[in-house]
């Protein structure tokens, strides 16, 4: 009889991952000497900058329309999730 070792005792299968662990990411100190922004960091804050805008010209065009609940529900929904995925 040959010896076989079981599948589990070989190598991990190319689809299987160790579990990782998950680390808080450390910020920048505010108040390190020199300290610039990079065009990165500039362009995700434009990004919220235009989401914000767009939902407060969807508010403006509701308002003007005369639906205003559908209109507040809808900018507080938006403003949520925009703000929700920017401090995550």
């Amino acid at each position: 009889m040959s010896s076989v070792t079981p599948r589990a005792s070989r190598a991990p299968r190319l689809g299987s991952r160790a579990p990782r662990l998950r680390l808080p990411i450390p910020g920048r100190d505010p108040h390190e000497a020199g300290r610039v922004v990079t065009p990165l960091e500039l362009l995700y804050d434009l990004t919220f900058v235009v989401a914000i805008g767009i939902a407060a010209d969807h508010l403006a065009e509701y308002v003007a329309e005369g639906l205003v609940a559908a209109a507040v529900i809808g900018f507080s929904w938006a403003i949520f999730s925009i703000l929700n995925t920017w401090l995550d």
